[in-house]
């Protein structure tokens, strides 16, 4: 599930990222509808993160409603499909925005973004990766 080799960014809040990171999961069904996930402990040592850290970021999951807590079984997935296809939608759209904008930032000029974007994807296929990994 997590990935053993994080590099948090100090800009950004631990718990914050940990979100992202389980919305993604959860986007592309690494955590599939109604699956369980793992106690907080579990969790929060995979991460290499406070057990506390780790509540909170699923807490904040619970309140965005893509996981729920069943009283004595854990907590789950979501099995609200349609709210799991609005957030694969959404995350490309809102990675595309922060794409851009570094790349503007960085002084390119808008025209020749998608460049960028096709040189990339060509040299994964030529090093014999899937873009999914």
């Amino acid at each position: 599930m997590a990935n053993n080799k994080w590099d948090f960014d100090s800009s950004v809040p631990i718990f914050q990222q940990i979100v992202e990171h389980l919305l993604s999961e959860i986007a592309s069904g690494i955590l599939a509808p109604g699956a369980k996930v793992p106690a907080v402990r579990v969790l929060a040592a995979e991460y290499k993160v406070n057990p506390n850290t780790m509540q909170k970021s699923l807490e904040k999951l619970g309140d965005m409603g893509f996981l729920y807590t069943e009283r004595t079984s854990g907590r789950f997935v979501t099995e609200d499909v349609a709210k799991i296809q609005a957030l694969r939608k959404e995350i490309p759209i809102r990675i595309t925005k922060e794409y851009v904008e570094e790349m503007l930032l960085a002084g390119v000029i808008s025209e020749e973004i998608p460049n960028f974007v096709t040189k990339y994807v060509e040299e994964r296929e030529v090093n014999g990766k899937n873009i999914g990994n």
